[in-house]
């Protein structure tokens, strides 16, 4: 990985020093042992960027002269294309939203090609030769984790994944998100606490439920599964309802984000007292309520992710490790933000 940045990396130094120093075409570069000491590049990473350089047609190379400028070079210049891989499953469709990644990038001269996938196939690999890199979001699986690696391109994952320990990812910190949030509700004095998430093989829902469950240990309180909705893809009002006719009453439910409305909706007209609620990765309410508390994040993952990788091109090794984005706990939603 640190390899091919390096390569990378000294490739667009030597366009930064050509447009710099404004050289014209047929003007001689500086020397490669200038470079070498100029930017603390390797022979080889020099020589395979000029090497490149040459076959794009910027740059010449004469024997026992030098290398020469053979094509303009303005500071716009195109520092190369990423890849923003979204992994779907063929009945959900795409749900990433690039438009921050894609902004990021293209103030700092990256193209983003997006690309949508079921299963890993020659075309993916073909498209991303070319790339300085990839993002990868959605429903990663064992086989799409050797594919991206076979591909031996620098990546980031963004979002929850079985294999943050092993590939870089960048995701919110939903497993303390429903921690702090359980917190909360103890602390106000609740006792009875329930949780409704998304689909069991959802990996943010796994992490919630392990927050959750963590949290009431700590505070002495138990779990049981009568407390917990897990919510199928597509069965969210079915899920809800089953859950609500059970008759249980809850001092308060932590609910994650999505299924909120259909949780309001199925709430709706019932003449038990509603529960306080503790939404997990809102956005925003159009009508904030004291029974209600939000649990944001400082960052966008998105947002995040692409500064990461802008920083490993300067700075090979600046991200080998996976990154989680704090959450914050927002009593008045009328004041979040868009994470």
């Amino acid at each position: 990985m640190n390899k091919l940045l390096k390569y990378n990396q000294a490739k667009y130094e030597i366009l930064n020093v050509i447009a710099k120093d404004k050289l014209k075409v047929g003007d001689r570069l500086p020397a490669e042992r200038d470079l070498s000491s100029r930017f603390n590049f390797s022979s080889i990473s020099l020589r395979r960027a000029l090497k490149e350089l040459a076959e794009q047609g910027y740059v010449e190379k004469r024997h026992g002269s030098g290398t020469y400028l053979a094509r303009s070079v303005c500071n716009w210049e195109k520092k190369g294309e990423m890849m923003f891989l979204e992994i779907v499953r063929s009945d959900i469709p795409p749900t990433a939203s690039t438009y921050q990644v894609k902004e990021f990038m293209r103030e700092r001269n990256i193209d983003l090609k997006i690309l949508t996938a079921i299963r890993p196939d020659t075309n993916i690999a073909n498209a991303a030769s070319s790339c300085i890199g990839i993002f990868v979001s959605g429903w990663i699986d064992e086989e799409w984790i050797a594919f991206l690696k076979m591909l031996d391109i620098p990546m980031i994952i963004i979002g929850s994944n079985p294999f943050m320990n092993i590939i870089p990812t960048v995701d919110w910190d939903w497993e303390k998100a429903a921690s702090m949030m359980v917190k909360e509700f103890v602390h106000k004095g609740y006792h009875k606490i329930g949780l409704i998430t998304g689909a069991r093989e959802y990996y943010p829902s796994r992490l919630i439920y392990n927050g959750f469950c963590n949290a009431m240990k700590k505070a002495g309180l138990g779990v049981n599964e009568r407390q917990v909705v897990w919510i199928p893809v597509g069965q969210s009002y079915e899920a809800i309802s089953d859950f609500l006719n059970l008759g249980d009453k809850y001092d308060a439910i932590v609910v994650e984000a999505g299924p909120l409305l259909q949780f309001q909706i199925c709430y709706w007209g019932r003449d038990a007292k509603k529960p306080e609620l503790g939404v997990l990765g809102v956005i925003g309410f159009d009508k904030p309520s004291e029974k209600v508390m939000a649990m944001s994040f400082k960052k966008s993952m998105y947002l995040v992710a692409a500064e990461a990788f802008f920083e490993s091109l300067n700075q090979p090794g600046y991200f080998e490790s996976s990154i989680l984005i704090e959450p914050v706990l927002i009593q008045n939603p009328r004041h979040i933000e868009n994470a």
